[in-house]
């Protein structure tokens, strides 16, 4: 690797460290009932997901249970909502 090219890397890499987590949340499209919610993708993963970082969450993490929660359409963005 050249030191550009080094450079580079560490950049990138620090600028991943720098964003705030982001969650993907796998739902069935048909009853939008959350399946997945989890920090990373996987490439066998077939079902549609939605992106949300812990602002876009209204409740802390550690009180969020799937099972409450169904994912909704409002003004056009995919929210998530209390069942």
């Amino acid at each position: 690797m050249t030191d550009e090219e080094i450079f580079e890397f560490l950049k990138k890499q620090e600028e991943e460290l720098s964003k705030e987590p982001t969650y993907y949340v796998h739902y069935d499209p048909t009853c939008k009932k959350i399946v997945h919610f989890r920090n990373y993708l996987e490439t066998t993963d077939k079902l549609p997901y939605v992106q949300f970082t812990e602002k876009d969450i209204d409740i802390p993490l550690d009180q969020f249970d799937v099972t409450n929660f169904r994912i909704v359409t409002e003004d056009g963005k995919p929210k998530l909502k209390k069942y």
